[in-house]
């Protein structure tokens, strides 16, 4: 069987900035709305789980809503992890 595809890196830690804030998907995705983005809470988990890809201008919203930095969604990608998914990718 193969591996699932993971369409994002970042989800797992937008789940992570979400929980610490103690807010739910649906609270997360309304915040979003109220800043311009038309994410549903049944998109955004899709995000968390990895199989939704995220758009460059989406995690930007997600910066401004988490109060957070660009680099800081991307904390758990390192050059290993990145070439193995390079890797998988290629086969």
């Amino acid at each position: 069987m193969a591996p699932p595809t993971v369409r994002n890196v970042v989800g797992p830690v937008i789940r992570r900035l979400r929980n610490e804030r103690d807010w739910s998907q649906e609270l997360l995705a309304a915040k979003l709305q109220v800043n311009g983005w038309d994410c549903t809470r049944s998109w955004l988990a899709k995000i968390e789980a990895q199989q939704a890809y995220v758009k460059d201008f989406q995690l930007l919203y997600f910066c401004a809503v988490l109060g957070t930095e660009l680099e800081e969604l991307y904390s758990t990608l390192s050059i290993s992890k990145l070439s193995r998914l390079l890797d998988r990718k290629s086969k």
